[in-house]
């Protein structure tokens, strides 16, 4: 017997058996392993010439890129490559095919094509999808507009003009560039995204700039010079841009007084695409510094002298040193390695002396403190509060005057400097005195407990009322705040003694305006003819009592209305009193209504009341005053005549700021191969400016004249009732790419 388990030929059939089956495994998974690596191969091929072709198309649309509308093209793309479905999108730049089974993908950039600022890019398809959509967008530019304000647009040198460009839009990006072009070529420029929207610019002494780069009137000693705003960007390789212009006026110290009108006009947005909406503006404003011999004013200034004007307190943190004073400078440092800092604070030379000078550090400038103002350490020789973020000086001479502050090393810091109110009021009260003109005549009323008017003239026909604006200004400078039993507001008394003033000698001053500017900055606290009272006493006849700080009874305030009232019907000669009023201070520390009630209407709807909460409002509101009656043109009218290539995209609109006597509305009327716009105005005050805006539009690309020259023009009279013509600058508008459109692969 044999020892084997099996024989030969069987373990040898086994084995074969063994080996056929491994072959045959190894056989299916070789064909496995071939078949997929082939499909590998042939999916990353085929996903490749598809999103080749995709990205072709894409470049070659963009060659041919239309500025509006939309734009299709075809792209093949199988149903199935070797079996495998797939899908493809766009996004983030990118063409991306993955398979359904997530087992096969295909990547591919756009490029230097992602460079072209290419936005939307979306859209997803499958593969068995009949209709198979793709969307992109280029980014669309949008135009730049200059809008150019400049304040103020008159001033006598010394002075700061502001400039202020944050009604401006750079358009669809923040590569901006921001450029003031002045008179003398020269310019300012702000690039990219500075959050800078103004300017200040200190005019100190006149210059022969102003006389060789500007118009320069040598007779009344003023240039008038203008100011060009230019915003520019840098978009899909074009440079866009736009434009505005002001006209201002720069005095000198000695003129003798300027009114007139300055023209401009300009389009906005200056370059444009086809279609598009352009608006083109026509501005005049009366500038200048006197309306010339128009009208002339006999004008008494009021002006309130009570306690509140200038009394300081100051206990432990009390501020109440800043409750009876005024804004009046915002100044900016920064300390050094010493942790020191100084700045400079220069007081108008039209006052000999300050009553007070207060410097604050607002709050959140924490770990700063004054140490000296002017030559004196604080706080051992100032007032201030404990921890020495404010303190004042009393007596202050004009000039410059320095602050110095201490705190963090190298760090910033502000400071705010206040006057006190009766300061403020006089240095308002002789901005306004400089401007009056010949022929004006000048009185002054000042008022506390009761009410007295200045002697301002020797003449034995008239004591109180002067041409002579230096005795006024003389006067003024002498005025001090009510102390002791001189501390009540008595505004019966005082608009008592104003319409005394101005009845003085009613030949004299026959044919010019009566007009009372009365100021106050407290609530009425001495009643007129008392039915009771403690403490009464009597002046020019009339019995008044005394009442503490705001507790007048409400006859008070009837009695001021109905004597206002009725001076409002009197007549000096053919023209009625006016009565302007002004508020000055905190909210709440006068009767609003009061002074409003008080005060005349200077047209239908407007009243010649003012609030001032702080120094600069107080000096524009008796600026403003005076030239609502400074006419600085008379019959004006505005006629701009349009090419017929020119179409009118909507409605004409007129705005006026200040009170100008114009249309309501802005004719518009068409004549053979033209269209004209016109809008009549019968007066036009210092300060006061009008703008037209006609929205237009050109359907063709190219560049193109707004106007006819020659035609269109402004004409008027001036002060002196000359006809004045003046021809309408000839702007442009360019119309032409670039655009916006859509593409979508199909």
């Amino acid at each position: 017997m044999r020892d084997n388990g099996v024989s030969m030929i069987l373990e040898y059939m086994i084995l074969a058996s063994i080996l056929a089956v491994f072959v045959v495994v190894l056989s299916l998974n070789l064909n496995s392993v071939l078949e997929e690596t082939q499909l590998a191969r042939v999916v990353e091929n085929q996903f490749s010439d598809v999103s080749a072709q995709i990205s072709s198309q894409i470049a070659d649309m963009i060659s041919v890129y239309p500025r509006n509308g939309n734009m299709s093209a075809r792209v093949f793309m199988p149903q199935k490559i070797g079996e495998v479905k797939y899908s493809v999108t766009l996004d983030e730049n990118k063409i991306k095919i993955i398979s359904e089974d997530t087992r096969f993908s295909k990547f591919l950039s756009l490029g230097a094509i992602s460079e072209l600022e290419i936005v939307d890019l979306y859209g997803l398809t499958h593969s068995l999808k009949e209709a198979h959509e793709l969307v992109y967008q280029k980014i669309s530019c949008i135009y730049p507009s200059a809008v150019l304000k400049v304040e103020p647009q008159s001033f006598i040198i010394p002075d700061t003009i502001e400039i202020d460009v944050s009604d401006s839009s750079p358009g669809s990006t923040q590569n901006f560039e921001w450029r003031i072009i002045w008179w003398n070529n020269t310019s300012t420029t702000w690039y990219d995204g500075s959050t800078t929207k103004n300017l200040n610019l200190n005019i100190n002494s006149w210059s022969q700039e102003f006389e060789q780069n500007c118009s320069y009137d040598p007779n009344g000693k003023f240039a008038l010079c203008n100011i060009t705003l230019e915003v520019r960007i840098f978009c899909e390789g074009l440079y866009l841009s736009s434009t505005a212009k002001r006209t201002i006026m720069i005095a000198k110290p000695e003129t003798e007084g300027f009114g007139n009108l300055s023209v401009d006009k300009f389009v906005i947005p200056s370059q444009l695409e086809v279609g598009q909406t352009a608006y083109l503006h026509i501005r005049l404003s009366g500038i200048g510094l006197s309306g010339g011999k128009v009208v002339n004013l006999t004008s008494v200034l009021t002006l309130d002298t009570s306690g509140s004007m200038g009394t300081l307190s100051l206990i432990g943190n009390n501020v109440s040193v800043l409750e009876l004073s005024t804004p009046y400078q915002r100044l900016s440092g920064s300390t050094d390695n010493n942790k020191k800092g100084t700045v400079s604070l220069t007081l108008p030379s039209d006052l000999n002396n300050y009553s007070f000078i207060a410097v604050r550090i607002p709050d959140h400038y924490t770990g700063f403190k004054i140490e000296k103002i002017g030559n004196k350490n604080c706080p051992l020789r100032c007032e201030c509060t404990i921890d020495s973020k404010l303190c004042y000086i009393t007596n202050v001479n004009t000039g410059s005057l320095s602050i110095e502050i201490s705190g963090l090393e190298n760090a910033s810091f502000e400071v705010e400097v206040y006057l006190a109110k009766i300061d403020s009021l006089k240095l308002s009260a002789i901005d306004y005195l400089k401007k009056i003109k010949e022929g004006d005549f000048i009185g002054l009323v000042v008022y506390n407990t009761s009410a007295k008017a200045i002697e301002l003239n020797t003449s034995q026909y008239l004591k109180n009322l002067t041409t002579n604006n230096q005795s006024a200004i003389n006067m003024v400078k002498l005025l001090k705040s009510g102390s002791g039993d001189n501390i009540y507001t008595n505004i019966y008394h005082a608009l008592w003694k104003a319409n005394q003033t101005l009845h003085e000698n009613t030949t004299i001053i026959n044919g010019t305006i009566p007009l009372i500017i009365f100021m106050t900055d407290g609530k009425p606290t001495v009643e007129a003819n008392p039915t009771s009272c403690s403490s009464s006493f009597t002046v020019d006849g009339i019995e008044f009592c005394k009442y503490p700080s705001n507790t007048c009874p409400y006859h008070c305030y009837e009695q001021i209305e109905q004597l206002s009232n009725s001076l409002k019907q009197i007549k000096i000669g053919d023209e009625n009193i006016r009565i302007c009023t002004i508020g000055f201070g905190r909210e709440g520390e006068y009767n609003a209504t009061l002074l409003r009630n008080m005060a005349s209407y200077i047209n239908e709807t407007t009243k010649c009341y003012f609030d001032a909460r702080n120094h600069d409002e107080l000096q524009k509101a008796f600026r403003t005053i005076k030239n609502y009656f400074d006419i600085v043109a008379t019959n004006v009218t505005i006629t701009d005549v349009l090419p017929s290539y020119v179409e009118i995209a909507g409605e004409v609109n007129y705005l006026g700021e200040g009170l100008p006597i114009c249309d309501n509305t802005a004719g518009v009327y068409s004549e053979e191969n033209k269209t004209v716009v016109q809008l009549n105005c019968s007066q036009i005050k210092l300060g006061d400016s009008i703008e037209i805006i006609i929205p237009i539009r050109i359907n063709k690309a190219g560049t193109y004249t707004l106007n006819i020259p020659e035609i269109s023009n402004v004409t008027y009279f001036d002060t002196s009732n000359r006809l004045i013509n003046i021809p309408l600058e000839v702007v442009t508008v360019r119309y032409g790419p670039p655009g916006s459109a859509q593409v979508i692969i199909k």
